[in-house]
């Protein structure tokens, strides 16, 4: 729910890592609103 709060409506900018997915095809990135790191 605080995650929904933090991001509902948002611009959301996601960074990838050196390895964007992991073995199960998930994606693997760093989730940010503005500057802030969620």
């Amino acid at each position: 729910e605080k995650n929904k709060e933090l991001v509902e409506d948002k611009v959301v900018k996601l960074e990838k890592d050196v390895s964007s997915t992991d073995k199960y095809g998930r994606i693997l990135a760093y989730v940010y609103v503005g500057d802030v790191f969620i």
